[in-house]
């Protein structure tokens, strides 16, 4: 099949929340406009996929399809591994990882994907020295390591962080992330598991997490700035500073994706139990909300620590994303371990 009849397998079938790869069902919905006359509308409350010029939309999509197809994502281990099966995998989940203003601009939004395929970024380590000196006397180095994602994460690589020394580590929350245009879109932050195999590591890791606690120093605990974890604090200053290395002055934080809000009331429609569907209901808008929050505090608090880190635009779930500038004086912390660990990453 070609990419274009793919793309109206997937539409048809999304507009009634349910695609099929492979006899899998995946929870996959959206409305599809194309041309301002044909039209896959089933739901007021799905979001609607906007196409104004059909040819052009087909010519970046056939491009997209062909660079994911040269970057080989891994996808789910249950979906034979055919190409129409990927290629499927791959125009559904493109949407799925889409925002409201992403619907709305349906060419822009595949030239970032386009783009989001290839960056800059490569593994490296830095010393930092002893940061965290007088707990660990020994050099500290941080491992940047940009790892490939499966097709159904938000963006095609996250990045990692570690802080390691001799042969401990201590890994900081990953960063899923795109580039297109000098704009850096971050889409999530994720805790990781610690590589805990000796008692070598265990007393590292200790050490280095009651260091972090300094990281909270000269917050009021009443602000919801004060809620989020300083891993987390500590991952996004690091990418940042990283990003501005790279002249990058503008950073995307994107909020809601809403097929994939979507797709967990889907599952709660199917069920017979009206009780047990209700709770589920409920249950969406409380993670939603609570990832929504944790997110926006983290990038809130990044703020407060980090000079020439400022919030441009206004913050609503309708917009979806919260814009970050990068100012050229992002030099200084009012945090002294953010200072000297971000004075390192040069």
């Amino acid at each position: 099949m070609s990419v274009k009849e793919i793309f109206y397998d997937v539409i048809r079938e999304a507009k009634d929340g349910r695609v099929i790869i492979d006899n899998e069902e995946f929870l996959i919905g959206f409305n599809s406009f194309i041309n301002n006359s044909l039209s896959y509308f089933s739901d007021n409350n799905m979001s609607s996929l906007i196409i104004k010029n059909e040819d052009e939309f087909f010519k970046y999509l056939e491009l997209y399809i062909d660079n994911e197809l040269v970057l080989n994502r891994k996808g789910p281990s249950y979906i034979s591994n055919n190409k129409d099966n990927i290629i499927k995998l791959l125009i559904s989940y493109l949407f799925v990882n889409a925002s409201n203003y992403d619907f709305n601009n349906a060419i822009s939004y595949l030239k970032m994907r386009i783009s989001f395929l290839s960056d800059d970024f490569s593994d490296n380590k830095i010393n930092l020295g002893k940061v965290f000196s007088p707990k660990i006397d020994d050099d500290i180095y941080l491992e940047i390591k940009k790892i490939k994602q499966d097709i159904r994460m938000e963006t095609p690589y996250r990045i990692e962080f570690s802080l390691v020394c001799n042969n401990s580590r201590f890994n900081l929350p990953y960063i899923s992330y795109g580039i297109s245009n000098d704009v850096c879109y971050i889409y999530s932050i994720q805790s990781r598991k610690q590589d805990c195999s000796s008692y070598e590591d265990y007393e590292y890791i200790k050490k280095v997490k009651r260091f972090l606690y300094k990281i909270d120093e000269g917050i009021d605990k009443n602000d919801d700035i004060a809620l989020v974890s300083n891993s987390f604090v500590l991952s996004l200053t690091i990418f940042i500073k990283l990003l501005k290395n790279m002249n990058i002055n503008k950073v995307r934080n994107i909020l809601y994706l809403p097929v994939r809000y979507l797709s967990r009331d889907i599952a709660a429609s199917s069920l017979d139990d009206v009780n047990r569907s209700n709770e589920l209901y409920k249950r969406n808008d409380m993670i939603q909300s609570n990832l929504t929050n944790k997110f926006l505090n983290t990038i809130r608090r990044v703020c407060y620590n980090l000079e020439g880190v400022n919030i441009i635009n206004d913050i609503t779930i309708d917009n979806g994303y919260v814009d970050v500038i990068l100012d050229s004086n992002l030099n200084k912390s009012n945090n002294k371990l953010l200072d000297n660990i971000s004075f390192k990453i040069r």
